[in-house]
């Protein structure tokens, strides 16, 4: 998805590709650190380009009055072009939701626990294989 991120002023497929181009040239040749950089610059820039001087009251009433339109498909598009976001590397320390703060990568481990051997006792046994498709 990083990848993907639009940067302002790149609009031409022939301005698309060279970036594109560039950006897996940088992942594979290991740059992880410029190239999510540079991605963040990007949405941090396009991020202040939409949000304008709008106080956070101002798109709250926005988003309500769209949603209370019916308009549910576009408050939802408002209110997160707007919002603060952008990848975060594991060793970054943010709060985790219970008012303390962790590193990402610490946050993730609790969320993927480790996997379980797999108990051959408790899959099921056939006598034959299935029939083909």
């Amino acid at each position: 998805m990083v990848i993907l991120q639009k940067v302002p002023h790149v609009r031409r497929n022939r301005d698309i590709k060279p970036l594109l181009t560039r950006r897996l040239d940088q992942w594979d040749s290991g740059f992880y650190e410029s190239f999510v950089t540079e991605c963040h610059k990007a949405m941090e820039s396009f991020l202040s380009d939409r949000r304008g001087s709008s106080t956070p009251e101002q798109r709250a009433r926005r988003f309500q009055h769209l949603m209370l339109q019916g308009e549910v498909r576009r408050a939802v598009r408002f209110i997160t072009a707007r919002e603060q976001f952008g990848v975060l590397l594991p060793t970054a320390h943010t709060d985790d939701g219970k008012g303390t703060e962790r590193s990402v990568l610490d946050i993730l481990k609790s969320k993927h626990p480790s996997p379980t051997p797999i108990n051959l006792a408790q899959l099921p046994k056939f006598d034959a294989p299935p029939p083909p498709l």
